[in-house]
């Protein structure tokens, strides 16, 4: 499961995260969006509707994949939001593991 949340906790033990998103608007697919805290989780979407579900998927699917290989998540350093495009923004969501 996946909803739009503005609460910034992360929790490895209770399988329940939260990721800062970002959008960036593209004119072919809609939007490209990316988790801020580890970038190899990318999506896209032609909707901003499809494009939360999708990056959720990616980033549930990455969460599940260090959690069965026992692995510690490489967390990085949140980057600023460098581009200059417009339209561009982020929007925190909140993924459970158990749902």
């Amino acid at each position: 499961m996946c909803i739009s949340t503005t609460i910034k906790i992360s929790s490895f033990l209770t399988n329940n995260y939260e990721l800062r998103a970002r959008f960036v608007p593209d004119v072919i697919i809609g939007f490209v969006v990316y988790a801020t805290m580890l970038p190899c989780v990318v999506s896209q979407g032609d909707t901003h509707e499809t494009a939360i579900k999708n990056i959720c998927n990616a980033f549930q699917t990455i969460l599940e994949s260090y959690k069965k290989l026992n692995k510690e998540i490489p967390w990085q350093k949140e980057q600023k939001n460098n581009f200059k495009i417009s339209g561009t923004f982020d929007l925190w969501l909140q993924v459970d593991l158990n749902t």
